[in-house]
């Protein structure tokens, strides 16, 4: 397993190394240094803004725990989620709640589920309307077809879970086995199924918040780009970041990197916009996003393990 996650790593920074050497380095680097530095600015501001509501998003599914307070927890689990294949990691959230807040398990998994059927949803719907509206090559709207269907039933099989009891038994059965969840107790099942029953107003409120954070997400994205003079609007970039976003979780490369790049780079450069300037717009966005959380994730890791046994959770 190990060796399969260390070979998944090398492909990812493989593919990223090509994307740049591909871009021309030097034009790209003198590209970024002549970027509107307020823009990126903005950028990091909405980026941050945007934490916080991925956090208040979850914080409305649970009880009994502060917004600040999972804040930390969040973040380390968005980050640990990011570089597992296909973001399997995220039901570690659950146990570093537990470790931090005491809730139970059951709890926090049941809400995170809910979390990721409202990302997927989402994510979803501003694909298949970027598809409805955009002049795709076959193969590109044929991968990207396969992608949403694939999401599509992922979103089947986690309702099912939620839903039938008879269902979800068996597929805890089956995660026990494995590393991130072999920890579920005797009783987890019982207070699972007790657990999903969140109240429908608290469930659109927690949709509504996803939905607000991957257009704000597009604004990041649109900022960036603007920063390098490059005017792609932020209806068409959170359409273009759904699309890439399902392909490169679709591709179970660690946290997407070089898939997402790889995807996003051919969609914007079909618009007419040069590999250059394509390529350098996204490595900044990316930067604000994914590496900015990864920082901040790094950071509350530490905090963490002065208040819990992190490493006890993982």
């Amino acid at each position: 397993m190990k060796k399969y996650k260390i070979l998944l790593f090398i492909i990812s920074i493989a593919i990223m190394a090509a994307i740049i050497w591909y871009a021309n380095p030097m034009l790209m680097a003198e590209k970024i240094s002549q970027g509107n530095i307020y823009f990126i600015l903005i950028a990091f501001i909405l980026a941050s803004v945007n934490i916080f509501l991925r956090t208040l998003k979850w914080k409305v599914l649970l009880n009994n725990v502060g917004l600040l307070e999972l804040v930390p927890v969040q973040i380390l689990g968005m980050v640990i989620s990011n570089f597992t294949p296909g973001k399997v990691g995220e039901p570690f959230k659950a146990f570093i709640l537990k470790a931090r807040k005491g809730i139970n398990v059951s709890e926090g998994l049941s809400s995170i589920i809910w979390e990721r059927i409202f990302d997927l949803l989402v994510l979803v719907i501003l694909a298949i309307l970027f598809i409805a509206f955009m002049s795709l090559t076959f193969d590109m709207l044929y991968i990207g077809m396969v992608a949403i269907l694939i999401f599509i039933i992922g979103i089947g099989v986690l309702l099912l879970i939620l839903t039938s009891k008879r269902f979800g038994e068996r597929i805890f059965r089956f995660t026990k086995k494995l590393p991130i969840l072999n920890k579920i107790g005797d009783q987890f099942i019982e207070q699972f199924y007790k657990s999903t029953k969140i109240p429908k107003v608290k469930m659109a409120l927690s949709f509504a918040i996803t939905f607000v954070c991957w257009l704000i997400d597009a604004l990041v994205f649109y900022y960036c780009f603007m920063a390098l003079g490059i005017d792609i609007g932020p209806a068409a970039l959170a359409g273009l970041i759904a699309f890439s976003t399902l392909v490169a979780v679709a591709s179970s490369l660690p946290g997407g990197i070089g898939s997402f790049e790889a995807v996003l780079l051919v969609l914007i450069t079909s618009m007419g916009i040069t590999t250059v300037d394509a390529t350098a717009g996204i490595l900044i966005a990316r930067l604000v996003t994914i590496w900015y959380g990864t920082i901040l994730g790094a950071i509350f890791f530490i905090y963490l393990s002065r208040k819990v046994d992190i490493r006890s959770v993982l």
